[in-house]
């Protein structure tokens, strides 16, 4: 992978400059984070701990300019786990400012379409026809007493 060298950012930079990419963390569309810990999208369409191969891998298939950086959310409780140090650059807009697809002209857009074929995804992964043993509880008697 590939160190993405930036310039400071200047409003007159155009869309393609890297600079003016959206920035997306896979904190953005963690069901199990609250809004105040990073989470943009609401709850309910969220997807359970996704991580930032999965994100690549549908921005892959989207055929968006996309780039990762080894960057951290500031309200990470833990910065130093591997797996959560990335996060991914992705071009929405054209110099012109039009976006390059009609399907996603903001980051919202984007963020909701991620969730929702990721979680596909896992859906798809997970075996079908084995159900897991569900256990049942032992049922204890009442205790004699001598």
């Amino acid at each position: 992978m590939s160190k993405v060298a930036l310039e400071p950012f200047h409003p007159s930079m155009p869309h393609s400059a890297k600079e003016r990419w959206i920035c997306i963390y896979p904190c953005y569309i963690n069901s199990r984070r609250t809004r105040a810990r990073g989470r943009k999208i609401s709850e309910e369409k969220g997807v359970d701990n996704p991580k930032h191969s999965e994100v690549t891998f549908v921005l892959g298939k989207l055929s968006l300019e996309h780039a990762l950086e080894t960057k951290v959310h500031p309200r990470e409780i833990d910065p130093t786990e591997p797996s959560i140090r990335w996060r991914i650059r992705v071009q929405l807009k054209k110099d012109d400012g039009s976006p390059i697809n009609e399907q996603f002209p903001n980051r919202q857009t984007l963020l909701l379409y991620l969730a929702s074929v990721i979680s596909a995804m896992r859906a798809r992964r997970a075996p079908m026809g084995v159900a897991a043993p569900v256990s049942e509880p032992i049922k204890k008697g009442k205790k004699k007493r001598k």
